[in-house]
């Protein structure tokens, strides 16, 4: 009787396991993107207006996060360019995701000459440094967030089409696989139904880790001046900004650049929590 009130109990706590720190990066990141909305009326400034009667005001109560080298409220523009990073960031993982785990399947289930050509791409793009091919992509596209997305889903598909690969190469071979396939089954539905549904866990937790890849990127590229231009705020641009005047008014920079760190553990629990889920 000991053991069978132990063995229930245990499987409570690996089930719940990964909840907790799900759902607290799920609300830190939430949290942060509607308040990007209402920066204004959180703050009490406008994120927008200079005020060189108030530039380089430290920390206050009055300017939380202190004021800029024009006397804007850092905190408020921190708040609304989390509107232009966390969608650009989550889009930046999701549509390389998708196209990895797409070409990915293909290249493992149908192997021949497809497979082959998939693989080669693949060979070709990752010769090429990560991030020394989405500077030349975004610049010769021109700077701007839509040739950031384009950039990071020329780039970065591949290491999601290398992991749904060899999953789906070792899936296929499996009695179930071949059951379904000696049933009748056609080929698209056995992929889609049978195979790709268990090579799509790790792919999942890799994209939620790899937000925190994508923000950076954008982060880099604006602190360049190949990411998001002004008027448009974002943090790379803001730490750039700032950067000048670092010795000290240290503010300027140290806010945003928090920002994106807060941003990478909640993402880390977030990528954290999914693990535990979908491997009990």
């Amino acid at each position: 009787m000991v053991a069978l009130v132990q063995v229930p109990g245990r499987r409570r706590v690996r089930r719940g396991s990964g909840s907790a720190p799900l759902l607290t990066g799920a609300v830190l990141l939430a949290l942060l993107l509607a308040a990007s909305f209402a920066a204004g009326p959180l703050t009490g400034h406008d994120p927008a207006l200079t005020d060189l009667t108030a530039r380089f005001r430290p920390p206050t109560a009055e300017h939380w996060f202190g004021t800029d080298q024009l006397g804007r409220d850092v905190f408020a523009r921190v708040l609304v360019a989390a509107g232009t990073d966390l969608p650009l960031a989550l889009l930046g993982a999701v549509i390389p995701a998708l196209i990895g785990i797409v070409l990915g399947a293909l290249a493992g289930y149908a192997r021949g000459w497809l497979g082959t050509a998939v693989m080669r791409l693949a060979d070709l793009i990752q010769a090429f440094p990560s991030y020394i091919l989405l500077i030349v992509l975004v610049f010769l596209l021109g700077p701007g967030g839509g040739s950031f997305l384009v950039g990071a889903a020329v780039g970065a598909w591949v290491t999601y089409a290398r992991l749904v690969r060899g999953v789906v190469l070792r899936l296929r071979e499996l009695d179930y696989v071949r059951a379904a396939q000696a049933a009748g089954l056609g080929h698209t539905r056995v992929l889609l139904r049978h195979v790709l549904p268990n090579a799509l866990p790790q792919a999942v937790v890799y994209a939620a880790s790899d937000i925190v890849l994508a923000l950076s990127y954008l982060a880099a590229l604006s602190y360049l001046g190949l990411g998001i231009q002004a008027p448009g705020i974002e943090w790379g641009q803001m730490i750039a900004e700032g950067q000048p005047f670092l010795r000290n008014q240290w503010w300027v920079s140290v806010m945003p650049g928090l920002a994106i760190i807060l941003v990478g553990v909640a993402v880390r629990l977030i990528a954290g929590g999914l693990e535990r889920r979908l491997q009990r």
